[in-house]
């Protein structure tokens, strides 16, 4: 089961996390926010990889078709914020 989403994530923190993923998945460094997962190597069995590693680490839902549509690492990172704010609406955070 995924971590609770993190509401204080901003696409900065999101884009870091995200980086690492496909750095470590891709086997490349220097990956910046402008590159496309596709062009980078990434392929769909990589990608189920990466849907999986960004619910495990952020706990936002995300699908597969998430990366087709955002392949560039600035997009996608701003698709899981919005994700983050969406979840955030429906799942309010306790207050402790």
């Amino acid at each position: 089961m995924s971590e609770p989403v993190d509401a204080s994530m901003d696409t900065t923190d999101i884009e870091n996390v995200v980086v690492q993923i496909w750095q470590s998945l891709l086997g490349l460094d220097g990956i910046g926010p402008d590159d496309n997962f596709f062009l980078l190597g990434g392929r769909s069995l990589t990608a189920m990889r990466v849907v999986t590693q960004v619910r495990d680490q952020i706990g936002v839902p995300v699908k597969l078709a998430d990366i087709f549509r955002a392949p560039e690492l600035r997009s996608f990172a701003e698709l899981l914020g919005k994700r983050i704010a969406e979840h955030e609406q429906v799942v309010p955070r306790d207050s402790k």
